[in-house]
């Protein structure tokens, strides 16, 4: 979906009272201290600087993480905090994009940009002021999806959402085959091999890529695409604590076939962060439901040590 043009800000106002004024701020301080701050001050600099609302997905987390270096589970936790308190709105848009914004700062925006003397494009999607809250040089662009316009017309494309007024079973003949898996706490249409695709990317040692099986690859969709990124950030984690060179860390065959178990919810000790990813030797057992295809060949991480970190070349 094509947005218009944006226009960002180089700075913004912060109130001297903002530490005191608000009652949500108060009590996001004295939940999560400094750092919960320090994240909702830092989702403000990148809202402005983007404009009015700036996008919120699993890159977004990941820039998060390296720019402050606080934990994932840390972020997700303030992130609900600010949405459930209205700090924050979160928008999914019809291309299945996610923004963050708020009124508030869609306040502040349109008094920073009146001084340019021109007008300013906004998205109707994104934008939640009222006509009679919206300044005359702000021009709303677009029809917002949760209405669809005159309800008497088509909402147009049916495999586009239209919010709570498109019917359940409309959905459904749009979904056709397609799974719904967890994406950052974002729900995303995809099939058995674009969830592998997307799990994969999140692997640092990208070989034997086609050693995993189909069996397998179902196992690990039913964990969870938001389980499995915890395993991996567990693993690369583990791997730089013990100072092991990047050559041998296991490949991603051996990682997605059996290496991962260790670094499950329940098998991870967050206060012993001594697993090395290692399962007994011998085939692994097929899940219960699932059925192994014929040639499927599952390898355990015994298999990597046997045959060097070279082995199984995509």
């Amino acid at each position: 979906m094509a947005r218009p043009r944006q226009d960002g800000l180089l700075y913004f106002s912060f109130d001297t009272d903002f530490f005191y004024a608000d009652q949500r701020i108060k009590r996001l301080h004295s939940r999560y201290g400094s750092d919960g701050m320090l994240f909702y001050i830092y989702l403000l600099t990148e809202i402005y600087r983007n404009g009015y609302y700036t996008r919120w997905d699993g890159e977004s987390v990941d820039n998060a993480i390296d720019d402050l270096r606080l934990t994932e589970g840390l972020i997700e936790q303030v992130m609900a905090f600010l949405v459930s308190r209205s700090l924050l709105v979160k928008r999914t848009l019809a291309d299945s994009d996610t923004v963050i914004t708020s009124p508030g700062i869609q306040k502040r925006y349109q008094e920073a940009i009146k001084s340019r003397k021109r007008d300013v494009y906004v998205d109707a999607d994104i934008w939640l002021l009222d006509e009679n809250e919206t300044a005359p040089f702000i021009k709303v662009t677009g029809n917002k999806s949760k209405s669809c316009g005159n309800k008497s017309k088509s909402c147009g494309n049916e495999s586009k959402s239209c919010g709570n007024d498109i019917k359940e079973s409309k959905v459904k003949e749009n979904k056709e085959n397609k799974n719904i898996t967890a994406h950052s706490g974002e729900a995303r249409e995809t099939g058995l091999e674009d969830f592998y695709e997307s799990i994969w990317e999140l692997y640092p040692v990208k070989k034997g890529k086609g050693q995993v099986s189909k069996a397998k690859k179902k196992a690990l969709q039913k964990i969870g695409y938001p389980h499995i990124r915890r395993c991996v950030e567990r693993f690369v984690a583990d791997m730089k604590s013990s100072g092991r060179d990047r050559k041998y860390w296991m490949h991603g065959s051996t990682f997605f076939n059996s290496g991962y178990v260790d670094y499950l919810d329940e098998n991870w000790d967050s206060g012993n962060s001594g697993a090395t990813g290692m399962v007994p030797s011998g085939k692994l057992p097929v899940e219960a439901g699932d059925t192994q295809e014929p040639g499927d060949t599952v390898y355990d991480g015994e298999e990597w040590w046997k045959y060097g970190p070279n082995a199984w070349e995509d």
